[in-house]
């Protein structure tokens, strides 16, 4: 029976401080606050893309202009598939 008061006054305790918390955070804004800085957060999140989602041009760290061989996806594993199709195009890019 005394757990059973712990665990109600415990739990009583929780939802008061939530309740507490979503007060002080649940402030109600307008239309026109809630969507005036969507296009910088659209800009913002095209350029961090952008840096995510290069492609090595050439095999020093310059960035000048070459071909194209692979996406900077060093996290991701390659499949041996695209592996030998990467080779076969790095041959014939270095026979020309």
């Amino acid at each position: 029976m005394a757990s059973k008061m712990d665990l109600s006054a415990a739990i009583d305790s929780v939802i008061a401080e939530a309740e507490d918390m979503a007060r002080q955070t649940a402030i109600p804004k307008s239309k026109s606050e809630r969507t005036k800085n969507i296009r910088d957060n659209r800009q913002n999140e095209k350029e961090a893309n952008r840096r995510e989602e290069t492609f090595v041009l050439n095999n020093d760290d310059s960035n000048t202009a070459g071909s194209a061989t692979t996406p900077q996806t060093e996290s991701e594993p390659v499949s041996p598939a695209l592996a030998m199709i990467i080779k076969q195009l790095e041959e014939r890019l270095n026979e020309k």
